[in-house]
């Protein structure tokens, strides 16, 4: 008779200063087999002794945790007391998406992600993918995040500058500022480097940019 071999869920540690969404985190999650949630956390110290002690496959940390998300990131996988982190966001917006890909996390979510979606950031996460959600609606970003220095050599001298500007979370109007250009001219870059890139949002971009480096580390 053959073996059938069985697969272990993938284990995640919740990091999130309100213990009704923790709790409620929990519940959801496992309900899918797959996944199973050995310990809970809110605030820094906390997440970082858990994670030492449970050793998870994957960290979700809330990106308003008492004692600051970024840091809790960087020590984890600097210590690797788990080989993945996906950030919890109240309010999605490019500055803490950039700063989440930054500090290391693999994924950005809003917290009104949908039981299916989160399950997916999971198990994204835990096969090393890259995962966004939220206001910039569900997706992976494409196949081509994997090695993007073809698509970052088709753009022009201007769009990479304005590609530094937009990944560092400029706005059109700031970066047409900086430049004394147009405001209109500005959105006519941002879409030509959207369309180089191979992505749909700025929200893509910045998460390029943060996993990759801007134009100085791919010209």
């Amino acid at each position: 008779m053959p073996q059938t071999s069985i697969v272990e869920p993938i284990r995640v540690v919740i990091a999130d200063t309100q213990e009704i969404y923790r709790l409620g985190f929990e519940h959801v999650v496992e309900r899918n087999a797959a996944v199973v949630v050995v310990g809970q956390a809110e605030s820094q110290g906390e997440t970082l002794d858990i994670l030492r002690s449970r050793r998870p496959d994957i960290l979700v940390i809330d990106s308003r945790l008492n004692g600051g998300f970024e840091e809790t990131v960087q020590a984890t996988l600097a210590e690797q007391t788990a080989s993945g982190v996906i950030v919890l966001a109240a309010n999605p917006n490019d500055r803490e998406l950039l700063a989440a890909f930054n500090a290391g996390a693999k994924a950005y979510v809003s917290k009104r992600i949908s039981t299916d979606a989160i399950i997916d950031a999971i198990a994204n996460v835990h096969d090393g993918a890259t995962y966004v959600d939220g206001v910039y609606g569900p997706l992976q970003l494409p196949d081509g995040l994997n090695d993007p220095r073809a698509s970052f050599a088709n753009l022009t001298r201007r769009e990479r500058e304005v590609f530094a500007q937009l990944a560092a979370g400029k706005t059109n109007r700031e970066i047409a500022e900086s430049f004394g250009v147009a405001e209109g001219t500005v959105k006519t870059h941002v879409g030509n480097i959207l369309s180089k890139l191979g992505v749909r949002s700025r929200a893509q971009a910045a998460a390029m940019a943060a996993q990759f480096g801007s134009d100085n580390s791919l010209t």
